[in-house]
């Protein structure tokens, strides 16, 4: 800290709580003090979770009883063992609203395996024995917002989108309130990859292929050529993240999701069932626009 900042510092701790002795400080003495709007967070962290159960609003029947629960266990969020990274996410009050954009995960242009993973190690359901029985686990592998050169390369061998580099997408949140009337709108953009989606139905013996669902090389993106606008997501040559929106009301004792709108693409590398590929696929240009109301019952 240069000699400005601390006669600053001392002023300001020294100053006294009656107004009337606070005195002006001249350009020159501020002249070193610098000022920005939002703030930026990085992170790291490691998640685990012994258990999360859902219960139905009705009860389990009886006291102890496994029917009406969902039971998920051993529920780890890491990185190949280690941390997670996620750099640069920004807070910042806009015009419109709060804008929340997007960190960089894992550090993929240096280490491509550095995403996040995420482990569920059993999923339990009651059954017509009045008994969790679990139905298996489930694995996402190396889940990050970084485009890479094959998945470019992919996406615009499927589309109209060219000229591309690659590097971190990163996408935003938007939040603001209505117009007219209470209730606030969401509106959110992000991309994102996943090296591998697995399901093993292995009744607690280890894992292997030949009792395992793996979908490789998930990406989600849209086309567009700037943030949260969809006018041109079927033309543009840019790859940015999935788009959705939508009004947050209650109403009626409902949650109402009014105005929703989403836009995105998804390309799929590979589909393995048992050790065996049966091809990828692609969802290309997919729209969807509807009203949502969530109640009890």
């Amino acid at each position: 800290m240069n000699i400005k900042k601390i006669a600053l510092a001392t002023a300001i701790a020294a100053a006294p709580f009656a107004a009337n002795a606070l005195e002006a400080l001249d350009d020159e003495f501020l002249g070193d003090v610098t000022g920005q709007e939002g703030i930026t967070i990085d992170q790291t962290y490691i998640n685990t979770i012994e258990e999360f159960q859902y219960v139905d609003g009705d009860g389990d029947g009886t006291s102890g009883a496994a029917a009406g629960k969902i039971v998920i266990s051993g529920i780890t969020i890491d990185s190949n063992g280690g941390q997670v990274s996620e750099t640069g996410m920004t807070i910042d009050a806009a015009a419109n609203g709060v804008r929340i954009g997007e960190a960089q995960i894992g550090d993929i242009g240096n280490d491509a395996t550095s995403g996040k993973d995420i482990r569920i190690d059993g999923i339990s359901i009651g059954n017509s024995a009045n008994a969790l029985n679990s139905i298996g686990s489930v694995t996402i592998d190396n889940s990050h917002n970084y485009l890479t050169t094959a998945d470019m390369t992919t996406i615009e061998g499927y589309t109209e989108a060219t000229g591309n580099s690659i590097g971190y997408i990163q996408g935003a949140t938007l939040i603001s309130s209505k117009t007219s009337g209470t209730g606030v709108v969401i509106t959110s953009e992000s991309f994102s990859h996943i090296d591998s989606v697995s399901y093993s139905d292995h009744d607690g013996a280890a894992e292997d292929s030949s009792n395992t669902i793996t979908i490789r090389g998930i990406t989600c993106f849209r086309q567009g050529s700037s943030e949260f606008d969809t006018s041109d997501y079927l033309t543009s040559t840019d790859i940015r993240g999935t788009y959705s929106t939508m009004t947050l009301d209650v109403e009626g004792g409902k949650l109402v999701l009014g105005n929703q709108e989403s836009v995105q693409s998804i390309v799929v590398d590979g589909i393995d069932i048992g050790g065996n590929s049966i091809g990828g696929l692609a969802i290309l240009g997919n729209r969807t626009v509807g009203t949502t109301s969530i109640y009890a019952h």
